[in-house]
């Protein structure tokens, strides 16, 4: 991509914005060398940054951290002799450190990072050279003394010859306390010396070094101190020998392992260039963007970096741009100071970014054009040194657009045709357009020029989008509208800049008889569609509130079905409490009567016992069943056909066969054959319109809770042998579910009638009525059944999720 291009689209500062986050000035240098490149690499690329990001979420650490770049230390070891300085070998040691940390780090992980990990095998770790170097050499780049046992040998005894010359001056400036000048020892010349008062020279033997800047101090180093100074110069430049050998050494350990440490360094830059551009993308909401190879991308809610910090909520408008497959060319028009620029600049920079391994401040689902280049015509390309005007530096790039231009490049033109006069500004603009539709070129185009409009309306492969413009505030909102050519609004702008009323006025009216057919079909065409935007965002509040309202019906779904099973759990703990109460008194009870016939006395049956058992048992008994009540049947004696009620369990059913005579019944009853006693059964009269009637009392209905869930285990495993009938069992399946749509009130409580019948007699727990919504007539009869019905114990409306007020649940008893 030419350098040109990137200037214009400012993808340094990009770079640089990114590179703030890198741990160190190699990992910074490496994202600021960063350029558009093919797909497949920057594909690679980007891969790498997601796994960092996986990584980085997981909460591991990147520990890189600062360090030197030793580059062109190491180069310098192909220059034999070359001894390196003790911070260098240091600045090594820590990036021998730095590698063998990260290696250790990815290889413990347990995130899935192939990329990561293939990246970090460029990484060089050496412990024992990294340690070698470490002992031998501090933070300050001093060696230590335990660098070589010679080397600690010499610093001692230089240390002993120190202490024993400053010693010796020091009690020789006590004797001549007269000539001394000050009473300490100094260094000069890397001899020591004394400060003796000029006037006293003669008076002391010894080597003059130095004087002080007025000439009244001389430094001596008298005669006595001759043969210790001398000894520590010596000692000295033996200590120095000593560490050019150890530097020497350590410098010939590195060199044997420069190139693996210089691959090892750009190892390290790498990876501290996914990481900054991986916590780059984490800060701006960045994602990596997919490539497509037919010459199409589709951005999402893409934001340009380097407005507002490129933070989605710095109140930056966010672009969705599509082009290709039917469209290869975009004409945005609109207003000025209306973002034209900025999205043609948007496109071009994310292209380039993202062909460069950047992620992108766009939506997850957004994709880019795999590009062989971008070519852009932004901006004034005025020139007084080349003798151009604004219109001639654009022709000028056009024709270089024009003869580079293929369909595996991206075109951004900005003001196509400005410059001249309109009529033929538009007319060059339609064949440079159309030229590049024809070619195939994916391109966008900003223009004023109605004509342009009018071709993109009637030439396929070509789409109008148009900045927004608010007519009420007559500000621009930035938005880009598909599918619409937008207006300039330069009257309305110039109003907003303050123009004079009646500039103004008079443009208006000069307007009204330039304005073509064209023009008022697009004012029309932004007035509904103004209208459309309101509805369909009162449409959208709509959706939004419901979404609340399902959330909350769903959580309090949730809620209750977790009370549910608390009280669930509680029934299984009592029941198996009851039940271990009642085989401890049994057992009692049978261990006392056998002692008693054992002891050959008359067995009797301890009262008490019976008396708390019983008692216990009537805790969880289900309440005594009440008889039918009398309005609801009828005296006379079932035939065939008829609905009857068993007089003992409140069982419904259908007399199938009257026999011997009249004195039996056979009747279904929900997939079952009961043989009851013409006694045993009563006929129903058929169902009536429900009244209001009063809900049975509370005490009752809490009563019979505690035992519900014993009752229902009961009819599943306790054959019916109420006396008067038998049972004849037949395999047909429930469903706990009944639908009432659609039929009359009568006709519904018949039905629902009868399949309570059924489900009571399969032991159901719950069942669900579907009647619907409507008028209500048909829920509120069906409550009223439910409400006088025996056998139901509670009801209530089904959630809003499921249904609400259209369906009801009942509990059977």
């Amino acid at each position: 991509m030419h350098p040109h291009t990137l200037e214009i689209l400012e993808f340094q500062q990009v770079l640089e914005q990114v590179a703030a986050y890198a741990q160190s000035q190699v990992g910074a240098a490496a994202v600021r060398r960063l350029l558009p490149r093919e797909a497949l690499w920057a594909a690679e690329q980007l891969a790498m940054v997601r796994e960092m990001r996986r990584y980085l979420d997981e909460g591991l650490a990147f520990r890189c951290g600062q360090f030197e770049d030793v580059t062109p230390s190491l180069e310098r070891l192909r220059i034999e002799g070359v001894i390196l300085d003790p911070l260098v070998l240091r600045s090594i040691a820590h990036v021998l450190g730095i590698a063998r940390l990260i290696t250790a780090d990815l290889a413990a992980s347990q995130v899935s990072l192939p990329l990561l990990r293939r990246a970090a095998e460029d990484l060089y770790s050496n412990p024992r050279l990294e340690q070698r170097i470490v002992s031998a050499i501090d933070e300050h780049g001093d060696l230590r003394d335990g660098a070589s046992e010679r080397l600690g040998m010499l610093r001692q005894r230089l240390r002993d010859s120190r202490r024993r010359i400053n010693d010796l001056l020091r009690e020789f400036m006590e004797a001549q306390r007269d000539v001394v000048q000050e009473p300490f020892v100094t260094i000069r010349n890397q001899r020591y010396v004394i400060p003796l008062k000029a006037s006293y020279r003669r008076a002391v033997g010894g080597f003059v070094h130095d004087q002080s800047a007025s000439r009244s101090t001389l430094y001596v180093e008298p005669e006595i101190a001759l043969p210790l100074n001398n000894a520590i110069i010596e000692q000295t430049l033996e200590e120095e020998t000593e560490i050019r050998r150890i530097l020497r050494r350590l410098t010939m350990d590195v060199a044997e392992v420069r190139l693996q440490l210089l691959r090892s360094i750009g190892g390290l830059a790498l990876l501290d260039s996914l990481y900054a551009r991986a916590a780059w993308a984490s800060e701006h909401e960045a994602t990596e963007p997919e490539f497509r190879r037919d010459g199409s991308c589709s951005l999402r809610r893409a934001c340009h970096p380097l407005l507002g910090g490129g933070k989605r909520d710095a109140g930056v408008v966010p672009l969705d741009v599509e082009l290709g497959g039917a469209t290869t060319l975009l004409i945005i028009t609109g207003p000025n100071t209306g973002g034209k620029t900025v999205v043609l600049k948007t496109v071009g920079l994310l292209h380039a970014m993202a062909l460069a391994g950047l992620p992108l401040p766009a939506a997850s689902e957004s994709s880019v054009m795999a590009l062989d280049d971008l070519f852009l015509d932004i901006g004034d390309e005025q020139s007084l040194q080349q003798n151009l005007s604004t219109f001639s530096g654009h022709c000028r790039q056009l024709r270089f657009i024009l003869d580079q231009a293929t369909p595996k490049t991206l075109v951004l033109l900005d003001e196509l045709g400005s410059g001249t006069e309109p009529t033929e500004g538009a007319a060059l603009a339609i064949a440079v357009a159309d030229e590049l539709r024809r070619r195939g070129v994916p391109t966008l185009i900003s223009t004023h020029h109605n004509p342009l409009k009018v071709y993109a309306h009637l030439q396929p492969g070509v789409q109008n989008a148009s900045m927004e413009f608010d007519a009420e505030t007559l500000l621009p909102t930035f938005r880009l509208r598909l599918g619409f050519a937008g207006q300039s609004n330069a009257i309305a702008v110039a109003e907003r800049l303050g123009f004079p009323a009646s500039v103004l006025e008079r443009a208006r009216h000069e307007l009204t008889g330039l304005k073509s057919p064209f023009e008022e079909m697009v004012e029309s065409v932004h007035r509904d569609r103004a209208a459309l935007a309101t509805e369909q965002e009162a449409l959208e509040q709509q959706r939004l509130a419901y979404e609340r309202r399902r959330r909350d019906d769903e959580a309090r779904a949730a809620a209750l079905d977790e009370e549910r099973r608390a009280w669930s759990d509680k029934l299984q703990r009592e029941g198996g409490e009851f039940l271990k109460q009642a085989r401890r008194q049994v057992e009692e009870l049978v261990h006392t009567l056998r002692e008693e016939a054992a002891a050959g006395r008359p067995v009797r049956f301890p009262e008490q016992v019976f008396g708390s058992l019983g008692g216990t048992l009537a805790e969880y008994a289900a309440p005594e069943p009440t008889g039918p009540a009398a309005d609801e049947f009828d005296a006379t004696p079932p035939v065939v056909g008829d609905t009857v009620e068993l007089r003992q369990g409140g069982v419904r059913g259908i007399v199938e066969r009257v026999d011997e005579g009249g004195r039996s019944l056979l009747v279904q009853a929900s997939g079952r054959r009961l043989r009851v006693s013409i006694e045993a059964a009563v006929r129903r009269r058929a169902p009536a319109a429900p009244s209001v009637a009063a809900p049975p009392p509370a005490e009752v209905r809490q009563g019979s809770q505690r035992a519900a869930a014993l009752s229902r285990q009961a009819r599943e495993v306790q054959p019916i042998t109420a006396p008067g009938y038998s049972l004849e069992v037949d395999s047909s399946a429930l469903r706990a579910e009944i639908n009432l749509i659609g039929q009359t009130v009568e006709e519904a409580l018949a039905n629902l009638d009868q399949f309570l019948d059924r489900a009571i007699l399969s032991g159901l727990a719950n069942v669900r009525i579907i009647h619907g919504k409507g008028t209500g007539a048909l829920r509120r009869a069906t409550g009223e059944f439910l409400r006088r019905h025996r056998q139901v114990r509670a009801f209530h409306a089904e959630i809003d999720a499921r249904g609400g007020t259209g369906a009801t649940i009942a509990e059977l008893r």
